[in-house]
């Protein structure tokens, strides 16, 4: 299953409240029709953004209302959907290094920091879901943003290998990892 988000009902600066809210309810009417038909392959919710907190939060309002989208997910997951949240927008300046920076992989039972409508205040919430960005293709300049040298090796792009409902991740810098 695939579930887009699209950049105008989840963008930049969350200033758009409602747009986001709307957005989360057909979020939710969709998890529900899953898990009414007892859906078992591997669901994928892509976003340009994000949902964990970081400086952005605090300094544009990028993710301010996360938790509209991240609840539903979270739910649904733990009552028994597989699935893998991709999101693409990463300029995070190594301001979510405490993720994996910029190729972050978290899965079930990990922590992230979500924000409640507040730009300075977040929660430390477990995962019950895939949690990653879609694929680190680099910086324009690594000087400019002040990229660590471990983050400039991971050039690379994600491939997902659906099997028997069994999704594996690689890419060119970790091994396989199946979620």
């Amino acid at each position: 299953g695939v579930f887009v988000i699209n950049e105008s009902d989840y963008m930049w600066f969350n200033s758009d409240e409602e747009a986001v809210k709307l957005a989360a309810q057909n979020l939710i009417d969709y998890l529900n029709e899953k898990l009414e038909e007892e859906y078992s392959k591997p669901i994928f919710v892509t976003s340009h953004l994000a949902l964990h907190y970081s400086m952005r939060t605090r300094n544009d309002g990028d993710g301010k209302y996360a938790h509209y989208f991240f609840e539903p997910l979270n739910e649904a997951a733990a009552k028994g959907l597989n699935i893998v949240f991709l999101y693409g927008h990463d300029h995070s300046n190594s301001w979510d290094d405490y993720l994996g920076g910029s190729a972050v992989f978290l899965t079930k039972g990990d922590s992230i920091n979500i924000s409640y409508g507040d730009r300075a205040v977040h929660e430390e919430k477990t995962l019950n879901f895939t949690y990653m960005n879609a694929g680190y293709v680099g910086y324009y300049n690594e000087n400019y943003y002040n990229v660590n040298s471990y983050e400039a090796e991971k050039l690379t792009m994600t491939v997902f290998k659906i099997e028997n409902n069994q999704v594996t991740v690689t890419d060119n810098y970790q091994t396989a990892m199946s979620v």
